[in-house]
């Protein structure tokens, strides 16, 4: 008797087990919630953003308010436009890098080819949710659209294939030798920290599979 009501709790928490392992996040069920491919890019790309934000802000650069941005741009145009053009470098390259990475996985894990034009409205549409973030104004997006499609067009003329050619290109748009620590940081973001734990690409296919059949 004893022994059939310890299998019985061991065969519950097992269950139990099977539930919390197989449960639905909420990346998952926003992705399954997608009414449209549109739909599906949108999430995705929001997803994204928070995970390029961590490798942009891994190397630190001048902080610069709304505020102190407009008055810079009256009295010191040359400092606003250098703070934007800085910005804009970093985040496309970063943001390219986790595009990068995401394409890479699911056509090795998934074996299903993510032509350019699906990758480009990903990684402009990520640059979308980014300038509405930051409440940039026409001209700052101009500028911002400007560099990110150029990153892009260089992505696809010009494939890296290895990871430190990205970060190579991330430091580069950095504008400046980093710090021991920014580095450390930096390598964090990017090996130790994997992004794509933010993205869920795992849950992203199922779904992109849905509006491809």
């Amino acid at each position: 008797m004893k022994d059939a009501k310890r299998n019985n709790l061991r065969i519950k928490e097992f269950e139990k087990f099977i539930e919390f392992a197989t449960r639905k996040t909420a990346i998952a069920k926003k992705y399954n919630s997608a009414k449209s491919i549109d739909d599906l890019i949108y999430f995705v790309s929001e997803q994204m953003l928070i995970a390029v934000i961590p490798i942009m802000f891994s190397l630190k650069g001048p902080k610069r308010g709304n505020l102190i941005l407009k008055i810079l741009k009256k009295l010191k145009p040359e400092s606003y436009y250098a703070y934007w053009n800085r910005n804009n470098k970093l985040f496309s390259e970063c943001l390219i890098f986790v595009v990068d990475k995401f394409k890479k996985f699911v056509e090795n894990y998934y074996h299903i080819k993510l032509n350019n034009d699906l990758i480009a409205r990903l990684a402009t549409q990520t640059g979308v949710v980014y300038y509405s973030t930051l409440h940039m104004d026409e001209g700052e997006k101009e500028m911002f659209k400007n560099v990110m499609a150029k990153t892009i067009i260089s992505y696809e003329d010009n494939p890296l294939t290895e990871h430190n050619d990205f970060l190579k290109r991330i430091i580069e748009a950095h504008g400046e030798k980093p710090t021991t620590k920014e580095l450390a940081k930096l390598l964090q973001e990017t090996t130790v920290r994997d992004p794509l734990v933010i993205i869920e690409p795992w849950d992203f296919i199922e779904n992109y599979k849905r509006f491809m059949s």
